[in-house]
């Protein structure tokens, strides 16, 4: 087990977006919840987490796991092709934890009372549960939720148990907010080494302007803030292209990977909206329809390739919760962002107009974009049919 401090981030142990439902036995928690799930389940993954403060087991005596776990097994997964379970005798180290749900929108989490997760709490006729709240027992709270005339002095609102359109709209406004708090950035990846073109991409000039000038200004249109990926050796010369912060490649030799992965190390809360720095067709109006059409609940927003029908790495929006997932790609040995986005939950988007994504790779692409764009030409079409 990782430990490490003893004050740790319990709110995203499990996942960023966590609320937990908490209150005494018998108060309703289970039934809410499951009202919850079935009405969000239709258009959302939802995860669900259970506290249990008692003794449990989810296995049948005789059975082949119980036998095998009887027998010392560390863990037993049980598998079909429609469901699986994992049971193990020890609790969920941290990785454990923060990958079980990675692939769900967001948790219910019923229990927990003691956590640092965002709270709903069921009132008691008693009075036990708001003096818990009172002493600082359980913080967090967002709401109350009770079958009885609350006290007129609670800081927070306070819900009829029974009243499941008020509680559904107020979940709904504090997810967005969530959403809508999370950073934006962008950043223009600029650490290619550029060697079939011969000289640096990003210095390349298309309309009197340098190629990473024209993608940070697009960026910086629709972003909070705009970065510059590059290699350490070529800090000093980008630098001297752009007013934009450039991070220096945290991971090296992994490609346009090291420089995502630097990003995300830089400021892990934050969205990236993510641009190679070769793309001299990309336009504003290609980007605001990425944005327009993102999903934030996905792990990444990306346009279907025109050519080969596979996300486009390079012009996409990657969400915080994908930051893990890319780690963990990269510790299987798989180095292509590609291939971590084809094998994730993501959504894709048609690119409207498909020579927006046309790149240049070598001398000829560039004498061939700069000839179209000087004869007024804004298909990109001599490019495409060149690669064609």
């Amino acid at each position: 087990m990782i430990i490490k401090h003893q004050k740790t981030h319990q709110a995203e142990f499990f996942h960023p977006l966590t609320l937990a439902v908490c209150g005494l036995s018998h108060s309703g928690k289970t039934s809410l919840i499951k009202t919850l799930i079935a009405k969000y389940s239709k258009s959302f993954r939802v995860g669900y987490l259970k506290h249990d403060a008692h003794s449990f087991t989810m296995d049948t005596p005789g059975k082949d796991t119980f036998l095998a776990r009887e027998a010392g097994a560390a863990k037993v997964l049980i598998s079909n092709a429609h469901e699986q379970a994992a049971l193990a005798p020890e609790p969920l180290d941290l990785l454990e934890k923060r990958q079980a749900f990675q692939n769900c929108d967001f948790l219910f989490v019923e229990g927990y009372k003691e956590s640092n997760w965002p709270k709903w709490v069921f009132l008691d006729a008693q009075g036990i549960m708001l003096e818990r709240v009172k002493s600082g027992e359980i913080n967090q709270v967002l709401a109350y939720i009770c079958e009885f005339k609350p006290p007129a002095d609670l800081p927070v609102p306070a819900f009829c148990r029974s009243d499941i359109q008020a509680i559904s709209e107020f979940f709904e406004t504090w997810l967005g907010s969530q959403i809508s708090n999370r950073p934006f950035n962008g950043l223009v990846l600029a650490g290619g080494m550029s060697q079939r073109m011969g000289q640096d991409k990003a210095a390349l000039v298309y309309r009197d302007k340098t190629q990473l000038e024209t993608s940070t200004e697009l960026l910086a249109s629709l972003c909070q803030q705009v970065y510059v990926s590059c290699r350490g050796e070529q800090k000093n010369s980008l630098q001297a292209l752009t007013a934009f912060p450039v991070l220096e490649d945290r991971l090296l030799g992994l490609g346009p990977l090291g420089g995502i992965l630097t990003a995300f190390l830089h400021q892990p809360e934050a969205a990236w909206l993510v641009l190679a720095v070769d793309l001299p067709w990309l336009d504003s109006a290609t980007l605001q329809y990425l944005i327009q059409n993102r999903d934030p609940f996905a792990l990444a927003t990306a346009f279907r390739s025109s050519t080969d029908g596979l996300p486009e790495p390079l012009c996409a929006i990657y969400e915080p919760r994908f930051k893990e997932r890319l780690f963990a790609f990269l510790g299987a040995g798989y180095q292509c962002p590609r291939k971590a986005l084809l094998n994730s939950p993501i959504q894709y988007l048609e690119l409207p107009e498909p020579h927006r994504l046309a790149n240049a790779n070598t001398p000829q692409d560039y004498e061939a974009i700069r000839r179209e764009m000087a004869d007024g030409n804004r298909s990109g079409t001599l490019l495409l049919g060149e690669k064609a």
